[in-house]
C-alpha cells in the first residue's frame, strides 16, 4: 500500500482541490442569481461556459506541470540520492513534516471559505450593473491599453476561476513535490486522482446543500491525522540523520546486518526489539506503521524527544493561534490599534482624533445617522462646515476635467477634529473606529453588514462602555442603539451567563461589572441589569467606604450609575449588611453581651452598676439546654467563643473603648509599636471580607464547642445556621432578587417607585423566623403605598425582610 498510495498526498490534493470546487460553485451561483436564465439566457450560458473552460484549462496546466516536475525528479535525481539513502531520507523527511505541519492548520480553515469567497464575488459585482462586466472593469481600470481592458471585461468571468485554480493548483503541486520525496513515484497518481475526485464530490455536495458545517467535522479528523503522519515523520527524519551518522562509524549499511546487535547504536538508544523491523524486506504491517507513525524497531534519544517536542510545538502553536483570533495579537505581545472606515466617491471626509489618528469617512453617511456631524457639518452653523463645504466644491471642480478619476488622494479629503478626551485613552481608538464604523455600516452590503454584526456581537464591554459614552458625547445614541440590537450584543465572549446569578459573577472586576449594568440600562436588558445589579450590592464598591459621596465629573459615567442607582444600591447593600448584624447582635443579646431593649434602662442618677447588673442577669433566662448547676457557666463559655468567632475570624465585630476619643493617638510619631501597648481601640477593627456572600460563607464556620461532654449542643452553630439559611435564600437567589426590576426603575417615581428607600411604601415592623423560614411578615398599617410589585413576590419579600424595623430570629 505505502509503494501505490501515499496518504499525505492523498490529503494535500483533496484541500486544494475543495478549496478550488467551493470557489467555483460559489461563483456559479452568483451568475445564476445576477443573470439567470430567465433574465438572459445568452448570457447566462456564455459566463458558465467561460467558468467551467477555466476550470478544465486551469487544472490542465497544473497537471502537466505537477508531471513534468516529478518526472524530471524521479528521471536525474535518483541516482544521486541513492548513494546517501539515510541522509536523503532523513532531509525529505523533515521537509514534508513541515510541509504537512503548515497545511493541516489551513485544513482547519476550508470551511470558512465559503464566506470568505462569497463576500469577495458579492462585492465584485455590486461594483457593476451586469455580472459581464463586473469584476473585469475594475481590473481593467490598472491598465491604459484598450484593447486588453475589453479583453479582460469580455471574459471576466473565466480570468477568475482561472487564476484561482492556477494558484491552488500550483500550490498544490508544491506541497505534493515536498511530501513525496521520501515516496516512490507510483505512490504519487492513485491518491492524486482520487483527492480530485473526493475534492469534487464534496464541492458539488456543497454546492447542493449549501453548508459546509458537516464537513468540519471530517476536515478535524483529517487533520488529526495528518498529524500523526507529520510527527512519525519529524521523528523519522532525526532517527535517519543519527542512522547516517552511525553508517559512517561502522563503515557501511548497519540496516543490511538484520535487527541484532551492530545494527544499532547501543549507546545512543532509549529501546531495541528484535523483530518488528520495517526496513528489513517489505515490512509488512510494520512497514505500513512506519510510513504513517514513523515506528522503528530501535528508538534513539534524539527519536523520542523529537516526537514529543514535535507534538508540544504543535499544541503551543494551536493555543497561540486560537490567542490570537480572540485577542487580535499574537501571546506577549502589544495589540495593534487598527483603524477601517468607509469611503465613498460622492463626499468622502477624513476624520482625526485628538492624538493624531485619522479616519477616512463618507461625509453623507455621518450627517444622515449623525445630529452631531448634521449639525457640525452645516456650513450655515459652524465654521468646520463652511471650511468642509469649501473643500468639497474645490474637489469636485477638479473632478470635473477627469472623467476617469473616481478616488481622490486622502491628503486632499478636507480634516474634522474630534475631541473625545473623556474617552479611556486605553481604549480611545478602537472606540472611535468602532463608532465611525456604525455610523457608515448601512453604506455596506448584505454579507459585510452581517460580518461587522458578529464582530460587534462579541466586543469587551469595555469597548462598548465607552462606545455608548462617545455616543452621548456626539448625541448619536439612537444609530448605536439600534446596531447594538439588531448585532444581538452578547457583553463580551465570557462563558459565565449574565441572566443568571451564580457564584460566578462575583469573580468579575467592579469596573466591568459597572460597565455591564450600564450597557444594560442603555439596552434595556432586564434580566441582565437586575443580576449584575445584585452582584454589585453583593460586591460593594470601592467608592462605597465612606458612603456614596458625590459624582467625579472626570471619572466615567458607569463609575456613578444614573437616575439614582448608586444611592439605591448603596442603600440595599447596608440594609443587607444590617440583618446580619442583627442576627448577630440577637445571639449577643440573649447571652447577655448586650441589653435588651426591652428591658427597663436603669435611672441616670443610679451610679450603682452592682444592682442593675444582677438585676439583668437574673431576668436574662439560661440558653444552655440541659439547665444543670454549672449552666451559666456555659452560657459564658459560648458567649466568649461567639465574641471570639465574631470578632477574630469573621472580623464582622470590633471591640473598642468608648472612654477615649477615636482620635487621640499616644505617641502619634512611634510606629513600631506593635504589640497592641499604647496602641487606639481601632487597632483592633479589622475589615471583613467585602463579599456578602464571603461574609455568610466565614459565619457558617463556626465551631461547636462544648464546656465539657454533658452539654453537647449548648452552642448557637445549630440556631444560627438556619438563620444565615433565610438571609442566603435571598442572596444567592438565580433572578437577582437584591436588584431593581428595570421596568419599574425606569418608570415615574410618583406612581412605580420601588426604591427601598422610599418612606410612602408600606414596610415591616416585624419579620417571624423559625428555624429556616419566614413566618410572617407584620406590615406598617396606614394608608402607605403598598408598591408596584405583587405581594408575595420574590423581590417584594425582600425589600420587606431586609428593610424591617425589627425581626424575631427565634419565634
Amino acid at each position: 500500500m505505502v509503494n501505490v498510495f501515499a496518504v499525505p498526498i492523498f490529503f494535500i490534493v483533496f484541500r486544494e482541490t475543495l478549496e478550488t470546487s467551493i470557489v467555483v460553485s460559489i461563483l456559479l451561483a452568483f451568475i445564476k442569481q445576477e443573470v439567470g436564465p430567465q433574465q438572459n439566457s445568452l448570457v447566462y450560458k456564455k459566463l458558465r461556459r467561460q467558468v467551467w473552460l477555466a476550470t478544465g484549462i486551469g487544472l490542465l496546466i497544473c497537471i502537466v506541470i505537477g508531471c513534468g516536475l516529478i518526472g524530471a525528479f524521479y528521471g536525474v535525481g535518483i541516482d544521486g540520492w541513492s548513494k546517501t539513502e539515510d541522509l536523503w531520507e532523513g532531509c525529505f523527511s523533515l521537509i514534508a513534516s513541515i510541509i504537512i505541519t503548515l497545511m493541516g492548520a489551513a485544513m482547519l480553515r476550508v470551511s470558512k471559505l465559503q464566506e470568505k469567497w462569497r463576500i469577495k464575488l458579492g462585492k465584485a459585482f455590486e461594483a457593476k450593473e451586469t455580472a459581464a462586466t463586473g469584476f473585469g472593469s475594475r481590473l481593467a481600470e490598472r491598465f491604459t491599453p484598450t484593447g486588453f481592458k475589453q479583453f479582460l471585461e469580455k471574459y471576466a468571468m473565466f480570468m477568475l476561476p482561472f487564476i484561482t485554480i492556477l494558484r491552488e493548483g500550483l500550490e498544490a503541486v508544491i506541497f505534493i513535490g515536498g511530501v513525496s520525496l521520501g515516496v516512490p513515484a507510483s505512490a504519487i497518481p492513485i491518491p492524486t486522482i482520487m483527492g480530485i475526485l473526493a475534492g469534487f464530490l464534496v464541492g458539488y455536495l456543497i454546492y447542493k446543500s449549501g453548508n459546509v458545517a458537516p464537513l468540519q467535522f471530517f476536515l478535524i479528523i483529517s487533520t488529526c491525522f495528518l498529524y500523526l503522519v507529520a510527527a512519525g515523520l519529524f521523528s523519522k527524519a532525526v532517527w535517519f540523520l543519527e542512522q547516517n551518522y552511525w553508517n559512517h562509524v561502522t563503515g557501511g549499511d548497519a540496516a543490511e546486518t538484520g535487527s541484532g546487535p551492530g545494527s544499532y547504536n547501543i549507546r545512543n538508544t532509549v529501546w531495541h526489539v528484535n523483530c518488528c523491523n520495517p526496513q528489513l524486506g517489505s515490512g509488512g504491517g510494520w512497514g505500513i506503521f512506519n510510513a504513517i507513525l514513523g515506528w522503528q524497531n530501535t528508538a534513539t534519544y534524539g527519536s523520542v524527544l523529537s516526537y514529543n517536542l514535535y507534538w508540544l510545538t504543535v499544541v503551543v502553536g494551536f493555543i497561540s493561534m486560537i490567542y490570537y483570533e480572540k485577542k487580535g495579537h499574537w501571546p506577549f505581545m502589544r495589540a495593534k490599534m487598527h483603524s477601517s472606515g468607509s469611503s465613498t466617491n460622492e463626499s468622502p471626509s477624513s476624520l482625526q482624533e485628538t492624538l493624531g489618528k485619522e479616519w477616512q469617512v463618507s461625509s453623507e453617511d455621518l450627517t444622515r445617522h449623525s445630529p452631531y456631524f448634521a449639525a457640525l457639518l452645516d456650513p450655515n452653523k459652524f465654521y468646520e462646515g463652511r471650511a468642509f463645504m469649501e473643500k468639497k466644491t474645490e474637489i469636485s471642480e477638479l473632478r470635473k476635467g477627469d472623467e476617469h478619476s473616481t478616488r481622490v488622494h486622502a491628503d486632499e479629503l478636507p480634516v474634522v477634529n474630534l475631541n473625545v478626551e473623556r474617552l479611556s485613552r486605553r481604549f480611545r481608538a478602537s472606540v472611535v473606529d468602532v463608532f465611525l464604523r456604525i455610523l457608515c455600516a448601512h453604506s455596506l452590503d448584505t454579507h459585510a453588514q452581517a460580518d461587522f454584526d458578529a464582530e460587534i456581537k462579541h466586543l469587551p464591554t469595555s469597548v462598548i462602555a465607552n462606545l455608548i459614552e462617545i455616543s452621548d458625547l456626539l448625541n448619536s445614541p439612537y444609530i448605536v442603539r439600534d446596531t447594538l440590537k439588531r448585532a444581538g450584543y452578547a457583553f463580551g465572549k465570557g462563558k459565565v451567563p449574565l441572566s443568571k446569578f451564580t457564584s460566578a459573577l462575583l469573580k468579575f472586576s467592579e469596573e466591568r461589572v459597572r460597565q455591564t449594568i450600564f450597557i444594560a440600562i442603555y439596552l434595556e436588558d432586564h434580566a441582565i441589569f437586575q443580576t449584575l445589579t445584585h452582584a454589585l450590592v453583593l460586591l460593594g464598591s470601592k467608592s462605597w467606604v465612606n458612603g456614596v459621596g458625590m459624582r467625579d465629573p472626570e471619572s466615567p459615567r458607569w463609575w456613578y450609575l444614573p437616575h439614582g442607582l448608586e444611592d439605591e444600591l448603596y442603600y440595599r447593600r447596608q440594609c443587607v449588611l444590617n440583618t446580619i448584624t442583627d442576627l448577630q447582635a440577637h445571639f449577643l443579646r440573649v447571652y447577655g453581651a448586650l441589653e435588651d431593649p426591652r428591658d427597663p434602662k436603669a435611672s441616670p442618677s443610679n451610679t450603682s452598676l452592682g444592682p442593675a447588673t444582677v438585676s439583668a442577669s437574673r431576668s436574662r433566662p439560661f440558653q444552655c439546654r440541659w439547665g444543670f448547676s454549672n449552666s451559666r457557666a456555659c452560657d459564658a463559655f459560648h458567649l466568649g467563643e461567639m465574641t471570639r468567632f465574631f470578632a477574630i475570624r469573621t472580623k464582622t465585630i470590633f471591640l473598642g473603648s468608648t472612654l477615649i476619643d477615636p482620635d487621640f493617638d499616644l505617641d502619634p510619631e512611634d510606629e513600631s509599636s506593635v504589640d497592641g501597648e499604647g496602641c487606639d481601640a481601632r487597632s483592633s477593627m479589622a475589615n471583613p471580607p467585602s463579599d456578602i456572600s464571603s461574609i455568610i460563607a466565614s459565619l457558617r464556620q463556626i465551631p461547636d464547642y462544648q464546656i465539657d461532654s454533658n452539654h453537647t449542643g449548648c452552642g448557637i452553630r445549630r440556631r444560627l445556621l438556619p438563620a444565615l439559611d433565610v438571609i442566603e435564600r435571598f442572596v444567592a437567589d438565580g433572578r437577582g432578587l437584591l436588584g431593581p426590576v428595570l421596568r419599574y426603575w425606569k418608570s415615574p417615581p410618583a406612581t412605580n417607585s420601588i426604591s427601598w428607600m422610599d418612606r410612602s411604601l408600606r414596610r415591616a415592623e416585624t419579620v417571624d423566623v423559625r428555624y429556616s423560614k419566614i413566618v410572617s411578615f407584620n406590615r406598617s398599617p396606614g394608608p402607605l403605598y403598598p408598591g408596584p410589585l405583587p405581594p408575595g413576590s420574590q423581590e417584594e419579600d425582600a425589600r420587606l425582610f431586609f428593610t424591617a424595623k425589627k425581626r424575631n430570629w427565634e419565634t
